[in-house]
């Protein structure tokens, strides 16, 4: 099954097997959650101005890098969404 968007592109993704989702990263600015089993979107963050090239975890954190020229450290969302 496909997860997807008629919206965006998705620019980079984070896959982990002890989460019941993908983070993906994507070309209208945003990071995203998607739940495996309803293929529903359980979080969003207005991460970037620009598309979002680049997600990463580290440690207890998200960090993203955009078209915008900036690196973000999301580290009170992670926290918030389950993810760490």
């Amino acid at each position: 099954t496909d997860i997807m968007h008629e919206k965006f592109k998705v620019n980079d993704s984070l896959i982990s097997s002890k989460w019941n989702f993908v983070i993906t990263g994507n070309s209208d600015g945003t990071i995203r959650s998607w739940d495996f089993e309803t293929y529903q979107n359980t979080f969003i963050i207005f991460a970037h101005l620009g598309g979002v090239n680049c997600i990463k975890k580290y440690g207890n954190s998200l960090i993203s890098a955009g078209n915008d020229k900036l690196i973000k450290i999301w580290t009170e969302t992670l926290r918030n969404s389950n993810l760490d």
